[in-house]
């Protein structure tokens, strides 16, 4: 879900609830519900609440694959916090960011605010068996959708017709909040 978990499910008959906190106001497209049998890398921060994970299938966590996007994503977002003087977690105090790798997502990735979407070879990273060059492309992928949250979703187009604006930005900080954080891509001596 967009926001926090707040209450342990409410077990009645056959079905189980799940509560959450409220999101600020967002646009319709930008909701998004997960309902999968997921394992997750987390942090929860001095309060006891969960503010940033990777969640993707059980075994693609066993096999640490989502340790790259857990690692370099959270350092995408502390520099997006910092180079816009907008932290992240301060839009919401019921906020939290959660990248979900899908096996079969059609789109490469979605800016659903605070769960965002990407299909797995998009955020998962085996470091046996993943290219460099692959390597480069998740934090990519990671540094966009990360830029997304400020350029689309916390300032939102007024109409389609300037679309171009939020792909703008979230293009620019792709390769610029790659080249601050991963240094060592030598991003623009290519």
């Amino acid at each position: 879900n967009n926001s926090l978990y707040i209450k342990d499910p409410f077990i009645c008959s056959e079905y189980e609830d799940d509560i959450y906190n409220y999101t600020p106001f967002m646009s319709t497209y930008l909701i998004a519900i997960i309902v999968a049998k997921y394992d997750n890398l987390m942090v929860i921060n001095s309060d006891g609440k969960l503010i940033y994970e990777v969640i993707a299938r059980p075994a693609a966590i066993e096999g640490n694959q989502g340790e790259y996007a857990f690692e370099v994503g959270q350092l995408l977002l502390a520099e997006m916090s910092a180079h816009t003087a907008i932290d992240y977690y301060t839009v919401s105090e019921f906020f939290k960011m959660t990248h979900a790798a899908i096996p079969d997502l059609e789109a490469g990735a979605m800016e659903n605010w605070g769960l965002l979407t990407y299909r797995e070879s998009y955020l998962l990273y085996d470091k046996d068996h993943t290219s460099s060059f692959h390597k480069q492309s998740i934090a990519y992928m990671l540094s966009h959708e990360i830029a997304h949250m400020w350029f689309g979703n916390l300032v939102t187009c007024e109409w389609w017709d300037v679309l171009w604006l939020n792909e703008g930005f979230a293009r620019y900080y792709e390769y610029f909040l790659t080249d601050w954080v991963c240094c060592s891509f030598y991003l623009f001596n290519n």
